[in-house]
Parts: C-alpha cells; structure tokens; sequence
C-alpha cells in the first residue's frame, strides 16, 4: 500500500512540476536579439543575453507573455501547452526611420550620423538615411566638419 501511494505521489509531483524552457528571441533578419525582455502580467520573467535566450519554466497553465525589444516593436506570444525540447523562437520586427537631412538652403547633407535610441544610420550623397532599430523619441543629427 505503501508503494503504490508512494508511486500516485511521485506521478503526481512529475505532472504539476514546472517544465524549463527557453525563447529564442531574433529579429526580423534572424539575428539574436540581445537585452530582449519577456514579461506576464506586469512581472518581469527574464531579459536576453547575447544569444537571444531567456530561460523560463512552464508551470502548467496557459501564461501569456510579451516579448519587447529596444528598437523593436513588441509581441505576444501563448504558451499553452508543454513546450517541446529545444526553445520556441520569438521573431520582432525592427522599427524602421527613414529621412533626409538638408542644410538651412535645403541642400542634401552627405555623410551626416543620425542616431535614434540605439539605432545609428549615415546620411547618403543625397542627404538619405535609414536607420533600422530606432526607437521613439529625441532623433540626434551630427554633422560633419
């Protein structure tokens, strides 16, 4: 009697566990995404490093979370059921900013660094910019001497 208890126990213990597993957060060009954030809730669970990983544990429940990105727009994901081996890969799209820079005439400016947040871009021979990864807020225009 003793064992079988014993046995619905351990069972029971292995079923409710939390499973780990990790997101594998990329950007749209496929690139790791480093400082990529997942939260639930309002609660933070984890932040990536280098690779683009977050380790986190499944605790058996449906949980929502939201992976953002400096420079990226945000996402939601569902994780419902167990997670297979391996890690379930979370794909954010760089917030794209193009202009131009002139001078006081309205003349192109070639070879001007535009930053945006953490995203940098260099200005053309015709005054255009592309920065991918830029984030709202302040744009910073340096021109060249």
């Amino acid at each position: 009697m003793i064992t079988l208890a014993w046995a619905v126990w351990a069972g029971w213990s292995m079923v409710n566990r939390a499973t780990p597993y990790e997101l594998r957060v990329l950007d749209d060009l496929g690139a790791p995404l480093e400082l990529a954030v997942a939260d639930t809730a309002g609660r933070q669970l984890g932040t990536s490093g280098a690779d683009g990983i977050i380790q986190l544990e499944w605790d058996g429940s449906t949980t929502v979370i939201e992976v953002s990105a400096p420079g990226h727009v945000a996402r939601r994901i569902t994780v419902a059921d167990r997670p297979a081996e391996g890690s379930i890969d979370v794909v954010l799209t760089a917030r794209i900013l193009r202009g131009l820079v002139t001078d006081a005439e309205g003349r192109p400016v070639a070879g001007a660094q535009v930053k945006a947040g953490s995203g940098v871009g260099e200005t053309d021979s015709e005054g255009r910019f592309t920065i991918r990864g830029a984030e709202p807020g302040e744009v910073m225009v340096e021109r060249p001497a």
